[in-house]
């Protein structure tokens, strides 16, 4: 009988490390689980940031054409005021010579007078 229990005790020291060295490893595993997840975490959190800047670049991107339609409208509108001004300045133009010729006519029809 003691014959077999040195075997048995061989034997269950034998497996009593196999099963030490296996909850080793699913503590090691589970330690790398448990970065995997934490560096997981991280990277959704980083993602979701990322989100948030897209988005916040598809607003601002949106603000900017909005501004750049309204410049657009209003460069088309300095265009008009400007070519309405060079209008104006050659209706001046055209009434100031009307003007100084009525002034040589009436200064000519009176020096024809006195005459």
């Amino acid at each position: 009988m003691q014959i077999l229990r040195v075997p048995l005790e061989q034997i269950e020291k034998r497996r009593v490390g196999e099963i030490d060295a296996k909850i080793a490893d699913i503590e090691a595993r589970g330690k790398m689980v448990e970065e995997v997840q934490t560096r997981a975490t991280a990277i959704t959190n980083l993602l979701d940031d990322i989100n948030v800047n897209l988005e916040m670049l598809g607003e601002q991107r949106a603000v900017i054409d909005h501004v750049g339609e309204k410049l657009a409208r209003l460069d088309f509108m300095v265009q008009e005021a400007q070519n309405t001004l060079r209008a104006l300045q050659r209706e001046r133009e055209v009434a100031e010579r009307i003007e100084q010729g009525i002034k040589s006519l009436r200064k000519h029809s009176g020096e024809s007078k006195l005459a």
